[in-house]
């Protein structure tokens, strides 16, 4: 959204202009006291340049934004045209807003690829991002790739367009005249079942089971680490990398819920995500018997590092989240599926994850099922978690009748 809106009949222009240097400052992340000391040097003074309140890092965009917000204020004409910015003096600044702490790494990783490509099509000038440019983009890609891989990239473009627009150096963004959604038809829905129905969880937890009961020695302890990592998963809908990364002090069996919390060695994918969740009752066995009686069993010989990790190695005091080949949690996931005669396309977290879903569809309301995956909002339970399940279409018209 631009800083400056468009006034039909502005009767103060300084008034107006103030009005506009205000919500860019809101934006900024200036407090009420800074604000003020601002817009009391620009009444003095009649400029910015001075204000003891502003960043160093935000003066050449606030002068920017001060000069086009006078000269756009005092006229009842369309807002003058951003002033041309090279792309490399907008690029750090870019980069600035997604540093450690304040985005995920992995959009990081996306915006720079999208700066990447823009650089690869010859884009110089930040008001060269128009609507000519996103279609010589989509035109550029490979034609292998997914429909949504390319849409992923013009989301990305998006969110830049969107920061060029908010710091003064382009007019209006190409996506606010056509949408990402319009550019690049979602893909089709993939062929095939994209969840596992009871039956085949239940053939996967009770062959976890089995392997306990079967195997002696660092084999069963092997075999019951993994058992109580797929009933957590199929029971709570956790993510690979909070699961793989979950602490015994974010369990709590006295009121059946588990936190799931930022932490160093993983960052939660969305805010939502770092929230409290049910522990449900068929689970707490199986993760009480693991944690308290076996997470750190091991021979007479060797002393087993003390740690709080749900899931550790057996000879580091870090969480299980690799290994060679074969070793790895998904690989043993896998092979475990394998073995209940589950395809290994539908061996992972994340269909575990949809899994759950779908199942509570029977029981749970769609509000109840968003709180328990932490989804952002309902929407994402409904499009992309909750499958159609006949079973449990049957079951629920089972003796229905007018």
């Amino acid at each position: 959204m631009s800083i400056i809106q468009n006034p039909i009949a502005p009767v103060n222009p300084v008034g107006d202009a103030l009005v506009a240097l205000d919500r860019w400052l809101i934006e900024r992340g200036y407090d009420a006291a800074a604000r003020v000391d601002v817009k009391t040097h620009v009444r003095q003074t009649g400029g910015v340049v001075g204000a003891a309140a502003i960043r160093p890092d935000d003066l050449v965009v606030v002068e920017a934004v001060w000069s086009v917000a006078c000269s756009f204020a005092a006229s009842t004409v369309e807002p003058p045209a951003a002033a041309r910015v090279e792309f490399a003096t907008f690029e750090p600044m870019l980069l600035e807003q997604y540093g450690r702490n304040l985005r995920a790494p992995s959009t990081l990783r996306g915006i720079k690829h999208a700066v990447g490509v823009l650089k690869d099509l010859g884009v110089e000038y930040v008001d060269q991002i128009d609507v000519h440019l996103i279609a010589r983009v989509v035109g550029s890609r490979d034609p292998n790739l997914s429909r949504q891989t390319v849409r992923g990239l013009l989301r990305y473009l998006s969110a830049i367009a969107k920061h060029a627009v908010d710091f003064g150096m382009l007019s209006t963004s190409p996506f606010s005249r056509r949408p990402v959604r319009s550019w690049v038809r979602p893909s089709a829905p993939k062929a095939g079942p994209r969840h596992l129905n009871k039956a085949q969880i239940r053939a996967i937890l009770d062959l976890a089971t089995e392997d306990v009961a079967t195997r002696e020695g660092f084999p069963r302890w092997r075999a019951q680490r993994l058992r109580t990592l797929v009933f957590l998963v199929f029971y709570t809908g956790l993510r690979k990398g909070e699961a793989l990364f979950l602490k015994c002090s974010d369990i709590d069996f006295q009121e059946s819920t588990i936190s799931i919390v930022d932490r160093s060695e993983h960052r939660c994918k969305t805010e939502a995500s770092a929230d409290i969740i049910i522990l449900p009752d068929p689970l707490r066995p199986v993760l009480a018997d693991w944690i308290d009686n076996h997470r750190l069993d091991a021979p007479p010989a060797l002393l087993r590092p003390q740690n709080d990790w749900v899931f550790t190695n057996i000879m580091r005091p870090t969480p299980w989240t690799g290994g060679s080949a074969g070793v790895k949690p998904l690989d043993r996931f896998k092979a475990l599926a394998k073995r209940a005669g589950i395809p290994a396309e539908l061996a992972s977290f994340q269909v575990a994850r949809r899994s759950l879903a779908t199942a509570l569809e029977a029981c749970a309301s769609p509000s109840l099922i968003q709180r328990q995956l932490r989804h952002t909002s309902v929407a994402t339970s409904e499009r992309y978690y909750r499958m159609r399940d006949l079973g449990l279409m049957r079951d629920a018209f089972k003796g229905f009748d007018y």
